[in-house]
């Protein structure tokens, strides 16, 4: 059975491909608000948890890629092109551990006053197994059951 995957997993990857394609950018987690240096590139990650069965659960994250240029790189000719090597770097999805987890969308948009912050996020849907290692294996099960019913007479 394929190890779980976590949301530390699925950002390290994602920091990994894209330091291979941004060789000389800085990256950073969210926490990081102050004193970075540019062109840099802050990763974070929201998750939802579906149980589907009792056996599998669907996970659905969105990775949020913020991208900030050089100061002589803020235009929009510059933030299509760091897009599309984005897009085409997390192609049809990305390795995390043992398993390739398919991409669903990737979608940018701008922010800041001045929109010159590059927002990339990239959606994936996967589904895991359950560990269910660390459960009480012995359970008790109903077998027959008796039942009398008295009919009260008006």
């Amino acid at each position: 059975m394929s190890q779980i995957i976590t949301r530390t997993d699925i950002v390290k990857s994602t920091k990994d491909l894209l330091e291979k394609t941004f060789p000389g950018c800085f990256f950073y987690a969210d926490e990081v608000k102050e004193n970075f240096k540019k062109p840099c590139f802050f990763i974070g990650i929201i998750s939802t948890s579906r149980p589907q069965t009792k056996e599998f659960t669907e996970k659905e994250v969105t990775i949020y890629v913020t991208y900030y240029p050089k100061d002589s790189n803020r235009k929009q000719s510059h933030y299509m092109d760091v897009f599309e090597k984005i897009f085409t770097a997390v192609g049809r999805g990305i390795h995390v551990n043992d398993r390739f987890l398919h991409v669903d969308a990737v979608s940018d948009d701008t922010a800041g006053e001045d929109n010159d912050i590059l927002r990339v996020s990239i959606n994936i849907t996967y589904l895991e197994a359950i560990d269910r290692s660390s459960e009480e294996t012995t359970t008790d099960t109903l077998d027959e059951v008796a039942m009398e019913t008295k009919i009260k007479e008006l």
